[in-house]
């Protein structure tokens, strides 16, 4: 008899919302073992091994990349919690954020396309 991989979804799907706390814990492994990651720069990495760690763990957190608000362009990626940023060393509302990937529960769901025009349609398995 073969042995079955882990029956677990891929992804974000199937995962709780991460708490602040477990974020929190994550982000400090991933900078206490990355000078990458622990770098000023080095906010995307941060931020994804962040997400992959909670993730491992059964969690996710909320993965934001935005960019600032005010005068000169800078561009971040961080993680938050509970509605908050975690561990970041900058005000709320100071990163305007374009892309959000949230935590979702349930079935993975994946989109199809239009026939007529391929553009995205209704996810499968959701209500019509």
């Amino acid at each position: 008899m073969t042995s079955r991989p882990s029956a677990s979804p891929p992804g974000r799907a199937g995962a709780r919302p991460a708490t602040y706390d477990e974020a929190g814990r994550a982000r400090a492994v991933v900078t206490s073992i990355s000078w990458k990651c622990a770098a000023a720069r080095g906010c995307l990495q941060r931020s994804i091994a962040t997400a992959l760690l909670c993730r491992m763990s059964g969690t996710f957190p909320t993965w934001y990349v935005g960019v600032r608000i005010a005068p000169p362009f800078g561009a971040h990626a961080w993680v938050a919690a509970e509605g908050r940023d975690v561990d970041e060393p900058y005000p709320a509302g100071y990163h305007q954020p374009p892309l959000t990937v949230a935590p979702r529960s349930g079935p993975a769901h994946r989109l199809i396309a239009d026939e007529e025009t391929g553009a995205a349609g209704r996810a499968v398995g959701s209500a019509p």
